[in-house]
């Protein structure tokens, strides 16, 4: 003999919108309406992905941009990715960067200030020289 409880379950059973699944976690839903929600969700989710990786993708073709040739060393120190125009300048004066190699000084003959500009390609070529490399390529 089939208790309340048992025929009471049963009839929720037989019920057209009752999935064992859904119903338990307090959802009403078909399961096609269930799938259309769920496919809803990440759709959107899918849009957001696409959208940063769109952004991602714009932020690194501009840092692949080649720069102009020579560029001013108050404005190199940024493509060089220097947290501050000192920064570079004390890897200029420090022998880092060669003057007349990475480094070429541009000032009028009459000033005794240097005007120093950075070969980008260059500078950036010499950052990725591993130290004993630079040191001994110096002394030969």
């Amino acid at each position: 003999m089939a208790s309340r409880f048992t025929k009471h379950i049963e009839h929720v059973w037989h019920t057209p919108r009752f999935s064992p699944i859904y119903h338990c976690w307090g959802f009403d839903m078909d399961t096609g309406e269930l799938l259309q929600e769920l496919f809803g969700q990440l759709h959107h989710r899918l849009d957001d992905i696409e959208q940063q990786l769109q952004v991602l993708h714009n932020r690194l073709n501009a840092e692949l941009e080649t720069p102009a040739k020579l560029v001013k060393l108050s404005d190199a120190w940024k493509l060089l990715g220097y947290k501050n125009y000192d920064a570079c300048l004390y890897k200029v004066r420090s022998g880092h960067y060669r003057a007349g190699k990475e480094i070429i000084d541009r000032r009028s003959p009459q000033s005794s200030r240097p005007d120093w500009y950075a070969d980008i390609e260059k500078c950036q070529t010499r950052d990725r020289t591993l130290a004993a490399k630079r040191t001994t390529l110096r002394s030969a």
